[in-house]
């Protein structure tokens, strides 16, 4: 699995189905179908044999 760079989550362009974008482990970028398009970075887990995911916000707000 590829690593995600700045340049690779810039060139996704939203479409009108939800994206995931790996980056391993259980990191991916959501990209929400258009009109908003936004690019939400979330953790996928497994808790208590459950499947979980938490998100941590959107793309270029994190760290900033």
């Amino acid at each position: 699995m590829q690593k995600l760079t700045n340049l690779k989550i810039k060139n996704t362009k939203p479409t009108d189905k939800i994206q995931k974008l790996g980056d391993g482990n259980g990191l991916v970028l959501r990209i929400s179908p258009l009109p908003s398009g936004s690019k939400t970075f979330q953790f996928n887990y497994r808790y208590d044999n459950s499947q979980k995911t938490i998100s941590f916000g959107p793309y270029l707000s994190i760290g900033s």
